[in-house]
């Protein structure tokens, strides 16, 4: 399998959001374009954490990587959220690349702030 390309998303709002049925995590990841306005629900019913990573492919004062970001999904009931997302996540293409350590249990779906 290959990252999967995210070119919809479900639109959140203070109003609240309509009914939505999150997709089981891809193996390899995902990317979409980055506005500045996406983020990611995460749901995990595995009795083992997970952990996502959101690649950073920047760096400072000319050769110092910037950290990947992590976040922990905690295990059995765990909910997470992550983003939006920076300029500092963008990637050359202008996409933003999420990759897990595993995803077993995992769910996800995708949204936009209006």
């Amino acid at each position: 399998m290959a990252v999967s390309v995210v070119t919809s998303f479900n639109a959140a709002s203070s109003k609240g959001v309509a009914s939505y049925t999150p997709a089981a995590a891809n193996t390899d990841g995902y990317s979409f374009v980055n506005n500045g306005k996406r983020f990611i629900l995460l749901e995990n019913s595995n009795a083992a954490t997970r952990t996502v990573t959101v690649a950073t492919p920047g760096s400072v004062d000319g050769n110092l990587a910037i950290a990947d970001r992590t976040l922990v999904v905690p295990a059995t009931t765990g909910r997470s959220q992550i983003g939006p997302f920076g300029p500092e996540y963008t990637q050359p293409d202008g996409t933003v690349l999420i990759t897990f350590d595993a995803v077993a249990g995992l769910t996800i779906s995708f949204w936009e702030l209006s």
